[in-house]
C-alpha cells in the first residue's frame, strides 16, 4: 500500500523521506538548490571527465590476447543518475539525480528500478513541471503492481 503526500514548498526541505530524487538542473530549481547544501557535489560530478585508457596499455592488451583483459568504455555520464550520501548534510540519508530526457515514463521507470534495489526506502520525488503528478503515480502503482506487501511512502514536491 502506498501513502501518497504532496508537500509544500516550505516544507521540501525538512525530514520525512530517506531518499530524494531530483531531476537534472535545467528542469527543476530544486536540484540547484539542493547542490548548493551538497557543497555542490552533484555539479562536480556531471562536469568530471573519464580519463580515456593511454594507447600504450591498449597496445600491450592488443599485443597479448592471452591476458584475457579487456576495458569498458566509460559510461554516458550525461545519462547515468547519480547518488549522493546526504546525511551529514541534509535530513535524508540519500539523494539521487535521475536525469529528466523528456520521457516522463522512462524517468519514472528508471526511477522505481533505483528505489526497489535500494530496499524500498521512503521517497521524496523533485517532479519535473513536463511530468503529470497523477500519471507518475498511477505509472509508479502499475510498475509496483503485486510486488509489494508492505506500506511505504511517496512525497511529492513540484518546483
Amino acid at each position: 500500500m502506498v501513502s501518497v503526500y504532496k508537500t509544500a514548498h516550505s516544507s521540501a526541505l525538512l525530514a520525512g523521506a530517506q531518499l530524494w530524487v531530483l531531476p537534472g538542473s535545467k528542469d527543476s530549481q530544486w536540484t540547484k538548490k539542493i547542490d548548493w547544501y551538497l557543497n555542490f557535489q552533484i555539479s562536480r560530478a556531471n562536469q568530471r571527465q573519464c580519463e580515456s585508457s593511454s594507447p600504450t596499455l591498449l597496445k600491450i592488451l592488443n599485443d597479448n590476447p592471452e591476458l584475457k583483459l579487456t576495458l569498458h568504455a566509460p559510461l554516458d555520464k550525461k545519462n547515468t543518475p547519480l547518488i549522493v550520501s546526504s546525511s551529514s548534510l541534509l535530513p535524508n540519508e540519500q539523494t539521487l539525480e535521475v536525469i529528466y530526457q523528456g520521457h516522463p515514463e522512462k524517468w519514472v521507470e528508471q526511477i522505481h528500478s533505483i528505489w526497489n534495489n535500494l530496499k524500498r526506502p521512503s521517497l521524496r520525488i523533485f517532479v519535473p513541471d513536463q511530468i503529470d503528478e497523477d500519471k507518475l503515480l498511477k505509472q509508479w502503482s502499475t510498475l509496483d503492481d503485486g510486488l509489494s506487501s508492505t506500506e511505504y511512502i511517496i512525497s511529492i514536491v513540484r518546483n
